[in-house]
């Protein structure tokens, strides 16, 4: 199963090695003095291939070609695959249109992918960089948790109006979520539990573990709507050492250098190549293509819980 799950992970990436099979590709590697793992018909798997292969996995399922046993069964997963394309091949099948353009977006991806593996290596977050971040950022890696309700509604001054009315009536809490929120907890009266740090959105978190029990909040707007909080409960916070979260911070931040990368990567590429598209011609596509000319039938939103 795990030898399965590898060739998942890059199969797509084998064709575009193989594409130029046949006696052609087979002499050009000989002329380049490729060291030749196996054979399939015309189509030469080399050592430099395979390896390339195998540094585009993730770096957790490297270790499963440990032995020879495993690299033989990594290999063979190509046999069947390789062998119904040879005869694809030589039927004519690689000169089709349906071929060619899923040849031509295949390569796109695969290299538009490879250029981002290559701009994303050696970024690393070093020891100084947690522990500043650790520092700046003590309130995330305490500890504790708070036990809180809220009524979730679109608007602010939805939530603006329920909060003058809990000002003059706080006991009026569980009656109002019942009635106005949004939110599924609004059957248990708006309760949502005991949660800890990184289980709501950013802004819900913050207000809710910056209040006092029994306290209830001015409207909080996230990306679900707006929402007017009561702390019920909450317990005793302490601080998280540094070691017991350091892995925690170093995933963290690199995975916001790795998305910094990316995203200039982006622009970059976004500002070089500007999108064209005519739009008469766009009318054309899907035409004749059962199922194409009608539009799809949206998904109902899902229900707007605080949590991510």
């Amino acid at each position: 199963m795990k030898m399965r799950r590898l060739f998942a992970a890059f199969a797509a990436g084998f064709f575009l090695f193989a594409g130029c099979s046949g006696t052609a590709q087979k002499e050009a590697k000989e002329r380049q003095g490729g060291e030749a793992v196996a054979t399939i018909g015309n189509v030469v798997l080399t050592v430099e291939e395979l390896n390339a292969m195998i540094e585009s996995l993730p770096a957790h399922a490297r270790p499963q070609l440990a032995t020879d046993e495993d690299k033989r069964k990594f290999v063979e997963q190509f046999y069947e695959t390789i062998a119904v394309a040879e005869v694809a091949r030589e039927a004519g099948g690689a000169e089709s249109v349906g071929f060619r353009t899923r040849m031509k977006l295949a390569e796109n991806q695969l290299l538009a992918q490879t250029f981002m593996q290559e701009k994303l290596k050696g970024l690393e977050v070093s020891d100084e960089d947690a522990r500043k971040y650790y520092e700046e950022n003590a309130a995330e890696f305490s500890g504790g948790q708070v036990k809180a309700s809220h009524i979730l509604v679109e608007t602010l001054e939805e939530a603006v109006e329920i909060r003058r009315e809990l000002a003059k009536d706080p006991g009026r809490f569980e009656k109002l979520a019942r009635e106005r929120s949004t939110c599924t907890s609004k059957e248990r009266g708006g309760d949502l539990g005991w949660f800890g740090r990184g289980k709501m959105v950013p802004e819900f978190e913050a207000a809710a573990f910056g209040m006092e029990k029994g306290e209830i909040s001015d409207p909080v707007k996230t990306r679900f709507g707006f929402h007017v909080i009561r702390l019920d409960d909450r317990t005793e916070m302490t601080q998280k050492a540094f070691e017991e979260v350091k892995a925690e911070i170093v995933s963290k931040l690199k995975n916001l250098k790795q998305q910094e990368a990316v995203n200039k990567v982006l622009s970059a590429a976004r500002e070089k190549h500007k999108l064209e598209i005519n739009e008469e011609n766009l009318k054309k596509v899907g035409e004749g293509i059962e199922g194409a000319a009608a539009p799809m039938t949206p998904p109902p939103p899902p229900s707007p819980p605080p949590a991510e």
